[in-house]
């Protein structure tokens, strides 16, 4: 009966590592995905647990920052806007990613001016397990 005792708490001691682990991956996301080369004044402002808005000042023609952003994170396999959706989602791009314990879901809105963009990013753990507990 110890072995099992101290195997359970073993188990339960990875799972809350593993939680832990996910919501500091979670809350910290890279900058370097989001910027453009010769992006400058940037700033970014933390809006709570994993949301944030990165602004900077970009070089180039107008909305070439929009551009060069847009297929920069389709080629890191994030999914581009949904056209046929809402308006709203015209210039949403989404990834998800799996984790062992669940998915980090990362969600990021392009939006600015012409030579100043304005990145809402925001990321949340996913974890399919929680809803069988609820049952």
């Amino acid at each position: 009966m110890n072995m099992v005792r101290a195997f359970a708490i073993a188990a339960l001691l990875l799972a809350i590592a593993g939680c832990a682990a996910g919501a500091w991956l979670a809350s910290r996301s890279p900058l370097a995905p989001f910027l453009v080369p010769g992006a400058t004044d940037i700033q970014v402002t933390e809006l709570g647990f994993g949301r944030r808005v990165i602004s900077y000042n970009a070089p180039g023609s107008h909305y070439e920052w929009y551009f060069t952003l847009a297929r920069n994170l389709e080629t890191n396999r994030w999914l581009p806007p949904d056209h046929w959706g809402l308006a709203r989602q015209l210039n949403t791009y989404t990834r998800v990613s799996p984790l062992w314990f669940g998915y980090l879901w990362e969600q990021a809105d392009l939006h600015g001016e012409p030579s100043r963009a304005r990145i809402s990013v925001q990321r949340w753990l996913d974890l399919p397990w929680r809803r069988y507990l609820s049952r």
